[in-house]
């Protein structure tokens, strides 16, 4: 069984016509899980099992701006599974 964490940070950054205003920094947390099911059961030899999640406590931040009226949010918590065969 493999776990992973870890964290990101967006600094501040300007925004606006001559940098009128500056977009906040965020720090997001991401963490991941992987497990390899040839130790649970020798039949699933090759089988494997992740779990991924970024935004781990589902963070509202704003990413970027192009102006005072256009800002974007950052996305939201993401959890991604998936099953992987290595033959």
């Amino acid at each position: 069984m493999g776990v992973a964490a870890g964290a990101r940070y967006l600094g501040t950054s300007s925004g606006g016509t001559h940098d009128a205003f500056k977009v906040p920094a965020a720090t997001l947390v991401d963490a991941a899980m992987d497990y390899d099911l040839g130790r649970a059961n020798p039949s699933l030899k090759g089988m494997s099992v992740a779990l991924n999640i970024t935004n781990l406590f589902d963070k509202e931040y704003v990413a970027s701006c192009y102006s005072e009226e256009w800002c974007w949010y950052g996305y939201q918590r993401s959890v991604r599974a998936s099953l992987r065969y290595r033959w």
